[in-house]
């Protein structure tokens, strides 16, 4: 998929978005007793995923993270990354930098990606663009943890929603 330009969340599908895009667990716990990540390819997204990530020892290709949880701030030092880039994503969009960010760190690994305004819909790219056999993990407020296994049909659905979904600026 090529990159777009900047995108924004059309109104009228923010509730969709709000559903989660995989299997929620109560907690990073939970998820780890079912999904053997050996050998697999990891990206977290926001800063709870990132942090529990990372104090279970499991080191992710990618992690996107823009320093709050529950839009608080956090602080918080994420320190086991070969390469840092940054990237400004303002709330309801996907811009073509943090789009173009995502590729390149799911490209190099162990990439910590900081956010400059919000990270929550990127991980509509990392479906899109990640390869098969990769997990995803990300937050879902007041339930837990979400776990995507990318695939052929997690991919198109990614896909879809992005095109459904968003508008070109």
């Amino acid at each position: 998929m090529e990159p777009p330009p900047n995108w924004t969340l059309k109104n009228i599908y923010r509730h969709r978005l709000k559903e989660p895009l995989g299997k929620i667990y109560p907690d990073l716990g939970a998820a780890l007793k079912e999904i053997d990540l050996k050998g697999r390819r990891i990206v977290s997204v926001g800063d709870q995923a990132t942090k529990s990530l990372l104090e279970k020892i499991v080191s992710p290709t990618l992690s996107i993270v823009d320093y709050k949880i529950e839009r608080k701030p956090v602080d918080y030092t994420y320190s086991s990354f070969n390469l840092v880039l940054q990237a400004k994503n303002p709330a309801g969009k996907i811009t073509s930098q943090a789009w173009e960010n995502v590729s390149r760190g799911l490209k190099r690994g162990r990439v910590l990606l900081e956010i400059d305004g919000e990270e929550d819909l990127l991980v509509l790219p990392v479906m899109a663009l990640a390869r098969k056999g990769t997990v995803v993990f990300y937050g879902q407020p007041e339930e837990g943890i979400v776990v995507v296994e990318i695939t052929g049909q997690s991919r198109e659905y990614a896909k879809t929603l992005l095109n459904a979904c968003f508008e070109a600026d």
